[in-house]
């Protein structure tokens, strides 16, 4: 029986309504990704394109990205995490520099060789594991040739519902996660055909700045 990678699966619907309970929140403990050495190993290769951002949330990167000089497409499957972006993209909507969308990540419902780089941070971890791939070909169906991507993924081998930052948002917000260890995440990436421009683990986190071949 063929898998059916659209349908979602109550971890998955149990996930994104987590996130559409703590939307109003999640600015204020969770800053926007850093602007660190891999962020510039991205933005310098990409200045002034145009980029997914792949689980785009409440568009925090997706702003500091415009804010970087790139034109941004965010998609995700939270309404009210949508919602929220599009009070903070506001200006940058209003301009055509950014556009968030509802969206399944599987099927994503633009034309195929449009972008010339995406970011994808911590998204992946929360789709089942058989679903990863199906993903990465999806993003990749999305991208034209030599674009380029920063992916951030959590390393190790946890497989399931997890209750974090519940100090933060309460105890009720399950989340579905998968955390992947180097060697497996890497095959997933060459089968897709992504080369590989940089690695590096911090703490728990795998970060990689990879090119569509």
């Amino acid at each position: 029986m063929k898998a059916d990678f659209l349908s979602l699966s109550a971890e998955e619907k149990k996930t994104i309504e987590s996130y559409d309970r703590i939307a109003d929140k999640w600015n204020d403990v969770n800053p926007a990704h850093w602007r660190d050495e891999f962020w510039y190993i991205f933005t310098e290769r990409l200045k002034g394109k145009l980029i997914l951002d792949v689980g785009c949330g409440t568009g925090r990167d997706a702003k500091m990205l415009t804010e970087d000089g790139f034109r941004c497409v965010g998609v995700d499957l939270s309404f009210a995490m949508l919602a929220k972006g599009k009070e903070i993209l506001g200006a940058e909507i209003a301009k055509g520099r950014a556009f968030l969308m509802r969206s399944n990540i599987l099927a994503i419902p633009l034309r195929s060789k449009m972008f010339d780089g995406f970011v994808c941070f911590t998204t992946l971890m929360h789709l089942p594991r058989f679903k990863t791939l199906p993903a990465l070909k999806e993003i990749r169906r999305v991208l034209k040739h030599g674009a380029i991507g920063y992916i951030s993924i959590p390393y190790g081998t946890m497989s399931g519902m997890y209750n974090g930052r519940s100090e933060k948002f309460g105890n009720d917000r399950p989340v579905l996660v998968n955390s992947w260890l180097p060697p497996d995440f890497d095959d997933l990436l060459r089968q897709v055909s992504f080369g590989f421009i940089a690695y590096e683990r911090v703490g728990d986190i795998l970060h990689y700045i990879v090119r569509r071949n």
